[in-house]
């Protein structure tokens, strides 16, 4: 029977959401109605949507800017503040404390707007809703959106921060809790590891949940795409050049700046290229930071900066032979520490059956083992060895890559599971 399923998401950025186009595209195959309330911005790259199922997927873009003269007086009030403090009539404290909390407040406002514009469009009910993360149940909450059951879908992880001065954290974490207590059918995340850390940092009793890797889709165009000239037509590279590919983001939480150095010094026995590929377009200051990373990874390496469209991934990953999965294994943020299933770009490799160099990280280390993916590496300085290693019995890794995808790995296996509970 065909259902009404809804889908909040605040954050926005749906063109680089692979989790979210498969859930969508996935239901609106099953012949349900799938209405989406994304936040809409300048910088998001929603050209996405042109690809959806015209009657049956609706995309509201909500804008998510607040009460434009309260916002007004909040900045009047900080100019003025501003100049006290120049004259020395309030300390430097307590002016950025109340600088902080303005700008809290004009966030709060940009939530309560655009639950306010959800109020407005949402259907007379829905039989399921999806809330994704922490502003996606909040949002629900303010919309006072009439649905069925509501299903708590976990892209990233929020901890409650310390700071008395977070308060709007602390209002958004509380209603997160009281939802996962009182609401939530059920939690959609990643893996094992990763609902150990949520079930932690939110106080959750039970295991009330399912998995759903940010994986991709094993569309029946799979077979019919051939290998991508990309890189080597945008670099000039000769055929027989091996490409081993970072895909995402450049910068230290990745570990670019670490991974440019060892192989900007490193002799490779084949004609090898390192590519970095940006998904996003950079600012000012992430520039900076690129091109301190160009110079320091020399001939060996290649940037490419130029994001490409979400439908056009394809010549991006079946340009290469190797994927890198690094990430900074002393970074303390969860987000990146228990990445594991997380990681979109792992998926969108082992698709086109490229092997993996992933750090050891109990999540990636876990997936790459049990499949012999690829090579797990301590640190980025041993990548050029673990490159040696997999050029070595290539076929091998590239085989169990793409077997994996194919029979387990792909996010229709985990979202058919998804369509049966409901």
């Amino acid at each position: 029977m065909s259902k009404k399923i809804g889908l909040i998401f605040w954050d926005g950025w749906l063109g680089i959401a692979p989790t979210l186009i498969s859930l969508i595209e996935y239901f609106s195959e099953k012949d349900h109605h799938v209405f989406v309330y994304l936040r809409d911005d300048d910088e998001f790259d929603l050209s996405i949507i042109e690809t959806f199922h015209k009657e049956r997927v609706t995309v509201y873009r909500i804008s998510s800017k607040g009460d434009f003269l309260k916002k007004k007086i909040i900045d009047t009030v900080i100019r003025i503040l501003r100049k006290i403090k120049n004259s020395h009539w309030i300390s430097v404290d307590r002016f950025n404390q109340i600088l902080f909390n303005s700008e809290q407040l004009k966030s709060y406002l940009d939530i309560l707007n655009y639950s306010k514009q959800i109020r407005k469009r949402q259907e007379k009910y829905l039989d399921f809703i999806f809330c994704v993360d922490t502003l996606g149940l909040f949002a629900h909450k303010k919309s006072k959106m009439r649905s069925g059951k509501i299903i708590n879908l976990s892209l990233e992880l929020l901890y409650e921060l310390k700071s008395d001065k977070e308060w709007l954290n602390k209002v958004i974490k509380k209603n997160e809790r009281y939802y996962l207590k009182e609401k939530v059918l059920l939690t959609l995340i990643q893996d094992n590891f990763r609902w150990s850390i949520y079930k932690r940092i939110n106080h959750v009793v039970g295991d009330n949940f399912l998995l759903l890797p940010n994986s991709a889709r094993m569309n029946s165009e799979n077979e019919k795409i051939q290998k991508s000239d990309f890189f080597y037509k945008k670099f000039n590279l000769d055929p027989e050049t091996i490409i081993v590919l970072s895909a995402g983001m450049i910068c230290d939480e990745v570990c670019s700046h670490e991974i440019a150095q060892v192989i900007g010094n490193y002799n490779f026995k084949n004609k090898t290229k390192i590519i970095f590929h940006n998904r996003i377009q950079n600012d000012t200051i992430r520039q900076l930071y690129i091109e301190k990373v160009r110079i320091v990874g020399k001939d060996n390496l290649c940037l490419s900066l130029d994001p490409v469209l979400f439908s056009e991934l394809h010549t991006i990953f079946n340009s290469a032979q190797i994927g890198l999965v690094i990430y900074d294994t002393d970074n303390g943020d969860e987000n990146f520490s228990s990445i594991g299933a997380a990681s979109g770009k792992l998926y969108q490799y082992i698709k086109y059956g490229l092997p993996i160099i992933a750090s050891r990280l109990e999540g990636l280390e876990k997936i790459v083992a049990e499949y012999d993916l690829g090579v797990i590496v301590n640190s980025p300085i041993e990548i050029p060895l673990a490159i040696e290693r997999i050029n070595s019995n290539y076929q091998y890794y590239s085989n169990n890559a793409r077997m994996a995808f194919e029979k387990k790995l792909n996010i229709d296996i985990y979202l058919d599971a998804l369509n049966e509970l409901i």
